[in-house]
């Protein structure tokens, strides 16, 4: 195969000049450094916007309003004015006497 792409090479050097390939082969590769570059420079720009999304989505969604309270799983469940180990309470030491 490298042979075969050497005998091109040289024939087209031979067609046109040594000045002129030189001249057609930096322009292939031209295009594709540029093709290259272009490509992660959209890689770059989408990285970053995700990044930025991500970043409004947590100031957007974060408001102390809209919190959510943890959800209890033992018996009684707990409710805003959970208490301590997920028993509700009305003051502090009601269950235990002792408080939290």
């Amino acid at each position: 195969m490298k042979k075969r792409r050497r005998k091109v090479g040289k024939s087209l050097r031979d067609l046109l000049g040594e000045e002129l390939s030189e001249y057609l082969a930096s322009g292939e590769r031209d295009r594709r450094l540029e093709n290259i570059r272009s490509r992660a420079r959209l890689l770059r720009d989408l990285r970053l916007d995700t990044r930025a999304k991500g970043m409004w989505s947590r100031i957007l969604n974060d408001q102390p309003g809209l919190r959510k309270h943890k959800v209890g799983t033992k018996k009684g469940g707990s409710t805003s004015r959970g208490g301590c180990f997920g028993h509700k309470m009305d003051r502090i030491g009601t269950i235990s006497g002792m408080g939290c």
